[in-house]
């Protein structure tokens, strides 16, 4: 078998399997690379942001999720990161709008 350097759902999976064993500089840059294949693709950008929280750079996290939130994905996951990233951040206005973007999606508002 030969390796493919742009496939997607391999550096998807090796961000996860990387931030599960807390090899969160691996995670990142495999995350880094998901986004460069697939610049508004959910899961990449999702999961590279799973791994900046994991490491706690949060405002990083929250840049990558930026543009997920100014496409009003339709993933509670990406709003309840954005805004548990900003209540940790002090940062009670955005965490409430994340919070109400999350709701909407669980179809709880």
């Amino acid at each position: 078998m030969q390796e493919n350097p742009k496939c997607l759902p391999a550096h998807i999976n090796l961000t996860v399997w990387h931030t599960t064993r807390k090899e969160f500089n691996e995670a990142i840059d495999q995350g880094e690379q998901a986004v460069e294949l697939a610049p508004d693709g959910v899961p990449g950008r999702k999961n590279l942001a799973y791994a900046l929280i994991s490491k706690g750079d949060r405002r990083e996290a929250i840049s990558v999720l930026r543009p997920l939130a100014q496409h009003d994905v339709q993933d509670p996951d990406v709003w309840r990161a954005l805004a548990e990233c900003f209540e940790t951040l002090g940062d009670t206005n955005n965490a409430k709008l994340a919070r109400e973007s999350q709701r909407r999606c669980e179809g709880k508002l």
